[in-house]
């Protein structure tokens, strides 16, 4: 057994710091994802498709929950029961509203089809554990919204006189 010494303690503080420094912060990101996984509202997630999908160009600043939810049902994108702000997001919920997303909406029977929705998604190997890895499959639309396009008044061609 060593001595513990002035020089040996100064090493054993060094290290531990060092371990909570840099091992720590990753278990609390986890610890962290993991619960705001569980506590996610349905707007929450609304908000981050938006941001994510680049519809944010279609919403108003500041935009309402209504304005995020309606440029999503526009896109078709939706969940079971319709949106409801105040509700929390669990793992079927965002499998559903992944493939709409994605565009794969036709390859399920319809909204509320959580375990085709889940096994679509397990199929094409895309993750959806945590809220995180679900939205971080997505990517910019190269779609507008169509009928927020015919909104603004170019319902007519402007090179027709």
């Amino acid at each position: 057994m060593r001595k513990l010494t002035l020089k040996n303690l100064t090493r054993l503080i060094l290290v531990c710091v060092m371990g909570v420094c840099f091992g720590l912060p990753g278990l609390a990101v986890a610890a962290e994802e993991k619960s705001s996984t569980q506590s996610i509202t349905q707007l929450e997630l609304a908000q981050m498709f938006v941001h994510v999908m680049g519809l944010s160009r279609f919403v108003p600043s500041p935009a309402s929950p209504q304005d995020v939810f309606g440029v999503l049902l526009e896109s078709g994108i939706f969940p079971a029961g319709g949106w409801n702000e105040n509700a929390t997001v669990n793992q079927s919920v965002l499998a559903c509203l992944l493939v709409q997303a994605l565009g794969a909406g036709d390859a399920i029977s319809g909204p509320d089809d959580s375990e085709g929705c889940m096994a679509w998604l397990l199929e094409n190997g895309i993750s959806f554990d945590t809220i995180g890895e679900g939205v971080g499959n997505l990517g910019p639309t190269g779609d507008p919204v169509a009928s927020l396009v015919f909104d603004a008044g170019l319902g007519t061609d402007p090179l027709k006189s």
